[in-house]
C-alpha cells in the first residue's frame, strides 16, 4: 500500500505517534524515532501495524505559538504601564497600541483572533459530528456559535453597551448566563472523557473568572475615578490574561479531543 505508506510518512513525520501491534503500545519521544520503529515493526511483523495520532501536530504548534504571544503582549503592556507611570511619560498612541483594556488594540486583536480560531475549530468538530450522526453534534455547532459571538464582541464591546442602559455592571448578568450555559452544556460535558471534560471546565472556569470576577473587583476603580493609575492598568493585565490564557487552555484541550477521538487509525 504504497499511497497509505507516504500518506503516514508524511503524518509521522510532524507529531508523536502511538503504535499497535499485537496489542503492544510504543510511544517515542521523537518523531524520527518513531517512523524508524515503524518501518521495523512492518518488516517484522505479520500483522497490520496500527497509527492513531494522539494530537493534531500542527495545531499543537499553533496553540504554542499562542501561548508566546499572549505571554508577550502581558509583558510589553507591564513594561509600557510600569514605565509611563515610573519612569517617563509616555505618548498615548504608544501606550494604546499595547494596551489590553483598549478596544483598538493589538492585545484585543489577538484576543478576537485565538476566539475566531476556537469558534472555527469546534465548527470542524461539529461537521464531523453531524456526519457520524452524533446526538451531541448541535451542542458543538451552538459553542461554535457562542465563541463566534465572543471574537465579535471582543471589537464590538456589546457588552459595554449594557452599562448605558442599566446602573449595574454588566458583569452581573454575565455571571448568570455564564451559569445557565453550563447548566445547558452539561450534558455535552458528562458525554467526554474525564479529562478532557475537566480541562474544558478549568479553562471556562478562567476565561469566566477573568471576564467577570475580576471585572467586579476592579469596579471600585470606576466608582472612585482612579482608572488612570497604575494599579489598575495592572489589574488589566490579571483580567486579559486570564481571558486569553482560558481560550489557549481551551484550545490545547480541544486539539486534544480531536486527536484523540476524531482521527481514523491508520493501517500499514
Amino acid at each position: 500500500m504504497p499511497g497509505v505508506w507516504l500518506y503516514a510518512r508524511f503524518l509521522l513525520s510532524n507529531g508523536i505517534w502511538r503504535h499497535a501491534v499485537r496489542g503492544r503500545t510504543i510511544r517515542p519521544n521523537q518523531s524520527s524515532r518513531t517512523l524508524n520503529m515503524v518501518k521495523i515493526l512492518k518488516e517484522k511483523s505479520k500483522k497490520p501495524v496500527a497509527v492513531r495520532v494522539d494530537a493534531v501536530p500542527a495545531f499543537a504548534s499553533l496553540v504554542l505559538v499562542l501561548a508566546w504571544s499572549c505571554a508577550a503582549l502581558l509583558l510589553i503592556h507591564v513594561l509600557l504601564t510600569v514605565m509611563h507611570y515610573k519612569l517617563v511619560d509616555l505618548p498615548w498612541l504608544i501606550r494604546e497600541l499595547f494596551d489590553v483594556d483598549e478596544e483598538e488594540s493589538v492585545p484585543t486583536w489577538f484576543s478576537s483572533m485565538i476566539l475566531f480560531i476556537a469558534a472555527s475549530y469546534l465548527a470542524y468538530i461539529s461537521f464531523i459530528k453531524r456526519r457520524a450522526m452524533d446526538s451531541h453534534a448541535s451542542s458543538w455547532f451552538f459553542l461554535s456559535c457562542g465563541f463566534l459571538f465572543l471574537s465579535i464582541d471582543e471589537v464590538a464591546g456589546f457588552h459595554e453597551a449594557i452599562n448605558s442602559v442599566m446602573d449595574a455592571s454588566w458583569a452581573i448578568p454575565g455571571a448568570f448566563l455564564a451559569l445557565l450555559l453550563l447548566l445547558g452544556f452539561a450534558r455535552l460535558l458528562k458525554s467526554l472523557p474525564g479529562r478532557i471534560g475537566r480541562g474544558f471546565v478549568a479553562a471556562g472556569a478562567i476565561y469566566v473568572g477573568g471576564a467577570i470576577g475580576v471585572e467586579l473587583a476592579t469596579e471600585p476603580f470606576l466608582y472612585n475615578d482612579e482608572l488612570d493609575t497604575l494599579a489598575y492598568n495592572l489589574w488589566t493585565v490579571v483580567e486579559e490574561g486570564m481571558e486569553m490564557g482560558g481560550v489557549i487552555l481551551f484550545l490545547h484541550v480541544l486539539n486534544r479531543y480531536a486527536g484523540q477521538f476524531l482521527k481514523p487509525e491508520v493501517h500499514l
